[in-house]
C-alpha cells in the first residue's frame, strides 16, 4: 500500500517544463516534493496537497522527494491534450496522450510501411546516465550534424520531465528526438511499444542514431536476472536480426563496491549468459 501525506507549499524553489521542486510543511523529515503540473496542475505556495511519501519513508533510491497526488485548492481540472491514447492505465492519475500511431496524428499512413532498420545505428543502454557520453560522443567526436533518438521505455522513471539528462542534451543541441513508450510519457513523440517507436524513429524521422534507454531509477534486487534492464536483452537480438548495427554499452564500475557490480556488472554478463542468442559485438575499453 502507498503512504501518503496532507502538506502545505511553503515554497516553489525550482520551475522547469513539466516539473516543478518545491518545499513543504509536512509530518514527515524529508520536506522536499516534486510536481508534475501536467498531471495535477500548477502550485502556489499555501496550497493544500496530499502527497505521495512511500519511497522517501522507505529510503528508497527513488527517494529523496515526494510527489504531489493532487491539489485540493483545486475543485476541478478540465481535459487538456489531444489523443485518446492512456498512459497509467487504471491508475489514479491515469492521463490521455496522442500516441504517433494514432488516427488523429498526421504520422498516422506512415506506420503501415514495414520497419527497415538495415544499417541504422542503435545502442542498447541498461542505465540512464550512458545517455549523455553517447550523444556527445555521436555529435562531438563524429559528426554534428548527425540526427539522435532515444527512446525511452518504461523500466525506469515514468514521466520523463524527471530526467536532467533529457534536459541538459536537448538544451545543449546533442539529442534531437525522445521518444516515450509503454507507460513512459513526455516525449517528444509517444508510442505503444519498441517496434513502432523504431519505426518512428529510423523510418519517419530518419535519424542516423537511436539510443534506447530507460529513465532513471532502475531496480535490482540482488537476484541474476531480477533486474529491470533484462528486457533490453530482447530489444537487442530483435534489433541485430533486422541487420542493424546495433551495439550493447557494458555496464562498468570500479567506484560500484558491491561484488556483483564491480568491474563489468552481473546484470551485463547474465542478460548476455541467458539472453542474446546472436553474436552482437561488444566494445569494452
Amino acid at each position: 500500500m502507498l503512504e501518503f501525506k496532507r502538506a502545505k507549499v511553503e515554497r516553489i524553489y525550482k520551475l522547469e517544463d513539466g516539473l516543478e521542486e518545491i518545499e513543504l510543511d509536512i509530518d514527515h523529515a524529508i520536506k522536499k516534493a516534486i510536481n508534475y503540473p501536467k498531471i495535477t496542475g500548477s502550485l502556489k505556495e499555501g496550497d493544500m496537497v496530499l502527497a505521495n511519501t512511500t519511497a522517501c519513508t522507505l529510503n528508497l533510491g527513488t527517494g529523496g522527494y515526494h510527489f504531489i497526488m493532487g491539489n485540493t485548492r483545486a475543485s476541478s481540472q478540465g481535459l487538456t491534450g489531444a489523443g485518446h491514447g492512456m498512459k497509467l492505465k487504471y491508475a489514479p492519475n491515469q492521463i490521455n496522450v496522442l500516441f504517433a500511431e494514432e488516427e488523429a496524428c498526421p504520422l498516422h499512413e506512415q506506420f503501415h510501411q514495414d520497419l527497415v532498420l538495415r544499417g541504422k545505428l542503435i545502442f542498447i543502454c541498461e542505465l540512464h546516465s550512458m545517455l549523455v557520453p553517447i550523444c556527445a560522443h555521436l555529435k562531438f567526436c563524429l559528426d554534428e550534424a548527425k540526427k539522435i533518438a532515444c527512446i525511452i521505455t518504461d523500466h525506469g522513471a515514468l514521466p520523463i520531465w524527471i530526467s536532467k539528462n533529457i534536459k541538459i542534451l536537448k538544451a545543449k543541441g546533442l539529442l534531437d528526438s525522445v521518444i516515450c513508450i509503454g507507460n513512459a510519457f513526455g516525449g517528444d513523440y509517444e508510442c505503444v511499444n519498441i517496434y513502432t517507436a523504431l519505426q518512428l524513429a529510423a523510418n519517419i524521422l530518419d535519424v542516423d542514431a537511436i539510443i534506447v534507454t530507460m529513465g532513471p531509477g532502475i531496480m535490482g534486487t540482488a537476484t541474476p536476472f531480477g533486474f529491470s534492464g533484462l528486457e533490453l536483452g530482447f530489444y537487442l537480438d530483435f534489433c541485430y536480426s533486422q541487420d542493424s548495427n546495433v551495439l550493447y554499452a557494458p555496464r562498468i564500475s570500479y567506484q560500484d563496491r558491491r561484488h556483483r557490480h564491480y568491474g563489468i556488472s552481473h546484470h551485463f554478463i547474465n542478460t548476455f549468459k541467458g539472453m542474446i542468442q546472436n553474436p552482437v559485438p561488444i566494445v569494452l575499453p
